[in-house]
């Protein structure tokens, strides 16, 4: 606030306290200290309406931001799960791989016809 408008509301509330203890009516109320009261309410309300505007911005950046960050980690579980999947899979094939071995320890020919004649059931299937 300018010091005009400090100026302007101390005699307003200066006045407004003599008025209400002592019995004097019709304090003088001065045009050019409500005028410049009266600007300021203004002034201060235009502000408050930039900042509201600014706050109804952010708040939707805001909004937005969160349904990113709400999709980034929809899609974070999924590759988490696709992990696993591999993860899983991989397992079945060591376990394979050694179903095949034991079966046929010295002839490697064998162990891959094993290997493939259990992938085309899993295909089948």
């Amino acid at each position: 606030m300018t010091e005009e408008e400090n100026k302007a509301i101390e005699n307003f509330e200066k006045r407004l306290i003599i008025e209400k203890y002592t019995k004097n009516i019709g304090t003088p109320v001065y045009i050019k200290d409500i005028e410049t009261i009266l600007n300021l309410m203004q002034k201060l309300q235009k502000e408050n309406e930039k900042l509201k505007s600014k706050n109804q911005d952010l708040l939707k950046k805001l909004r937005n931001r969160v349904k990113e960050v709400k999709k980034l980690n929809k899609y974070s579980l999924y590759k988490i799960e696709f992990a696993n999947l591999n993860k899983q899979i991989r397992e079945k094939d060591k376990i394979i791989d050694l179903m095949a071995k034991s079966w046929k320890q010295d002839d490697t020919r064998t162990v891959e016809k094993i290997k493939q004649y259990f992938k085309k059931q899993t295909k089948e299937v």
